[in-house]
Order: C-alpha cells, then sequence, then structure tokens
C-alpha cells in the first residue's frame, strides 16, 4: 500500500489500492457530479463536511477540510460546519426524549386509570352494600316501633 496523500483515510487508500477499477469508476462518478453541481467548490466542501458529521463520518474529514481550505473556507466556516452534527443530534434527542416522556405518559395514565377505575368500582360497591344494609336496618328498625 502507498503512503495516503495528506488527509486521505487509510480506509480510503486501501479502496484506490485495492480496488483499483472500482475506485477509477468511484473517482469519475464523484467528478461527474462535482461538474454538475450548482455549488462553489467551497460550499459543496462544506456540505460535505456537514454531512460527514451527522453521519459520523469521521475518517473523511481531515481530507475535506483541507479541501474546504484550499477552495477559500475560512477555519469559522469550517467549524460551523462540523457543528451542524450538534445541533442535529440535540433535535434528535429532544424528539427521542418527547416520544418516550409521551410513551410514558400514557403508561401512566392506563394504569392509574386502572388502579383508579377499580378503585371507584369497589366504593361504589361499599356503598351500595352499605346503603341497602341501612335500608334493611330502617326497615327492622320501622318494624320495630309499629309492632
Amino acid at each position: 500500500m502507498t503512503d495516503a496523500p495528506e488527509g486521505i483515510s487509510t480506509a480510503f487508500q486501501t479502496f484506490l489500492d485495492r480496488a483499483p477499477q472500482h475506485a477509477a469508476a468511484w473517482m469519475g462518478a464523484v467528478q461527474g457530479l462535482v461538474g454538475a453541481s450548482a455549488l462553489d467548490t467551497k460550499t459543496a466542501e462544506l456540505a460535505y463536511l456537514a454531512v460527514l458529521a451527522v453521519l459520523r463520518m469521521e475518517s473523511g474529514v481531515p481530507f475535506h477540510v483541507a479541501r474546504a481550505k484550499r477552495a477559500g473556507a475560512s477555519r469559522d466556516e469550517i467549524i460551523s460546519a462540523v457543528l451542524v452534527r450538534p445541533a442535529e443530534l440535540l433535535l434528535r434527542r429532544l424528539a427521542d426524549a418527547l416520544a418516550r416522556t409521551s410513551r410514558q405518559v400514557n403508561t401512566l395514565d392506563r394504569r392509574v386509570r386502572q388502579l383508579l377505575d377499580g378503585q371507584i368500582r369497589w366504593i361504589q360497591g361499599t356503598l351500595g352494600e352499605r346503603e341497602r344494609e341501612d335500608h334493611v336496618r330502617l326497615k327492622h328498625l320501622m318494624r320495630s316501633r309499629s309492632g
């Protein structure tokens, strides 16, 4: 395996060395997409850095940082592109937390509702039983007074 040019990951260099025909086809596709893009090189590299960061494909970051710098991107622009990931992750985590909390609230609601419904039925049964007992006592009391 040859030494990797600046910024190219060992994994990509291995791809270039061990699958030269596939690598040539890949590079041809990449060049075709670059040629068809309406974005200038700096913007395209910054966008690519953002995508790499979001997809956690850190191995390609050094190469594309170097390309973005050569295209005129400032350090702050590169940092901003890479920091798209934390913002995206924060939103994803918030959405996941909201969904989890919603499921927990629904579960609690079902469990508490079942518990409360059972307690309500028990209280209603107890009150009904007491009402019937009071009615029977009242009848006995009325009979004993009239007789």
